[in-house]
């Protein structure tokens, strides 16, 4: 019993020993410590560092980690972070060329205490000018661009800017025509494309709006010294922040063409000879109504895999389009001029333009295309297959209506498309104004003769004023002068019904 109690006791104290080792004053948290990769930057001169920098930094704590850190440029404001390192763009005061940064940063251990003292770093940085580059798509083989050397006086440009200080250093644009020494108009850098629209398109020389962007927003300034029916070019450079500017850079030559008249004759043709002579065939006709003064659009002139003549985007094109009260547009490529004009002919007849389309359809064209939802026409007439329809030569066009000449061909058989006008709505009226004698060729030769679908010209009346503004033909017309009248055809069509 006794070797128990002593044993006890040995217990005991033991205990009470250890308890008494627990005894003591708590240690007080010690601070962070924090450091930079560097404590000096000796940079002077050109040898400055851009305004773009990236820092580094570090933090040790002795009683526990590193949470967060602080930093500032300017002592008062301080920002968080986890990170160790990071890029800074650095905002040069406006009207000077360097300036010395000073960047201070403190640890922040895992009790919220912060280094008293930090880390501070020196950071001698210089401005570094913008750059600036036209944006102009090259075409190639199956990749066909727009880039116009002729254009009339509304043109699109596209550019992207750069600057080594960040993107955001960059404040304006500057734009010049044609030289430098001219007062510039300035764009906001959010834009990066302007469409130039000159205010007097039928004079020698003009101001011209701009509209920014692709939302075409109106710039309060105009831009001076456009030369017409004379090359142009667009000279421009950015500026940032600090007032650095990148050196000029200036666009492709553009013949800027004056409007003449109030008739554009638009050239969709795609043969030779077709460029050739249907331009002349109506150049002929208008000189037989007087018509003196009109101007030329070659829509399907291709040079190194670029269209020369039309704007780089259809929104450009549709004002280009706007400029005229009146359009003859003539193809043997109806699939590619119906896909343009739908496009671009918004503002056209928004202006209440009024336009004559002479379409061949060939034999592959989509009889149920959407890209005749905008013409007088709902569809073309189904051909059966194995079938070609054709035009003989002095095969008769009958007037619907009356007041029109009897018309016949004067040419070889010729591809003609029958076809289905669209259906009135609320908005147009449309009526057909001539069938024609219309041959089926191949496994059969014989007169297509089904009724309502042998109809050839197809006219769109406006309800609001009762105006015709739009004829399509699937006839050409240079082939059906059989009778010697097509003049008079053609006074009827645009004088009396489309007011040229």
């Amino acid at each position: 019993m006794m070797k128990l109690y002593i044993k006890f006791a040995i217990i005991i104290l033991v205990i009470g020993a250890c308890r008494s080792s627990f005894k003591g004053d708590k240690n007080t948290n010690k601070a962070p410590r924090t450091f930079l990769t560097c404590d000096t930057i000796n940079r002077s001169g050109s040898n400055r560092l851009s305004s773009q920098v990236r820092l580094q930094w570090w933090g040790d704590d002795a009683d526990g980690y590193v949470a967060s850190y602080k930093f500032s440029f300017d002592g008062s404001h301080w920002l968080s972070t986890t990170k160790q390192d990071s890029i800074f763009n650095l905002q040069i005061p406006p009207g000077i060329d360097t300036f010395d940064f000073k960047f201070m940063v403190k640890a922040v251990d895992n009790m919220g205490l912060e280094d008293p003292v930090g880390a501070t770093l020196g950071v001698p940085v210089k401005n570094s000018a913008p750059t600036i580059d036209f944006i102009t798509p090259m075409g190639s083989a199956g990749s066909t661009t727009r880039n116009p050397v002729k254009s009339f006086p509304v043109l699109k440009y596209y550019w992207e800017t750069n600057d080594p200080d960040g993107a955001g250093d960059v404040d304006y644009i500057e734009l010049y025509l044609n030289d430098t020494n001219n007062i510039p108009v300035k764009v906001s850098a959010i834009y990066n494309e302007v469409t130039i629209v000159a205010q007097n398109p039928k004079q020698n020389t003009s101001d011209c709006n701009i509209l920014q962007g692709g939302k075409q927003t109106l710039l309060a300034s105009t831009l001076r010294g456009l030369l017409l029916d004379a090359p142009n070019v667009l000279y421009i450079r950015s500026v940032d922040k600090v007032g650095a500017k990148s050196v000029y850079k200036v666009s492709h030559n553009i013949f800027v063409k004056k409007v003449h008249g109030q008739v554009l004759l638009v050239n969709g043709m795609l043969s030779s000879s077709g460029k050739i002579n249907t331009q002349k065939f109506y150049q002929d006709a208008l000189a037989n109504m007087n018509i003196l003064y009109y101007d030329t659009l070659l829509s399907s002139d291709i040079q190194n895999n670029n269209y020369t003549e039309l704007a780089p985007d259809n929104q450009t094109q549709a004002l280009i389009f706007g400029l005229f009260p009146h359009i003859i547009w003539f193809t043997d490529d109806a699939n590619t001029s119906l896909n343009f004009a739908k496009k671009t002919l918004t503002n056209f007849f928004t202006n209440n333009g009024t336009i004559f389309m002479s379409a061949v359809f060939n034999s592959s064209f989509d009889t149920t295309a959407n890209v005749l939802d905008f013409t007088p026409v709902r569809q073309l007439v189904y051909m059966p297959q194995g079938l070609t329809f054709r035009l003989n030569n002095a095969s008769n066009l009958d007037p619907i209506v009356s007041g029109w000449p009897n018309l016949s061909s004067n040419s070889p058989p010729f591809v003609c498309r029958p076809l289905y006008k669209a259906d009135n709505n609320q908005n147009y009226n449309y009526e057909y104004i001539y069938n024609a004698l219309i041959n089926v060729s191949g496994i059969i030769n014989k007169a297509w003769q089904q009724p309502d679908s042998t109809n050839v010209i197809a006219k769109r009346t406006k309800v609001s004023n009762s105006k015709i503004d739009f004829i399509l033909t699937s006839v050409p017309l240079e082939k059906i002068n059989g009778n010697n009248n097509i003049q008079q055809f053609l006074d009827k069509a645009l004088k009396v019904e489309l007011g040229f």
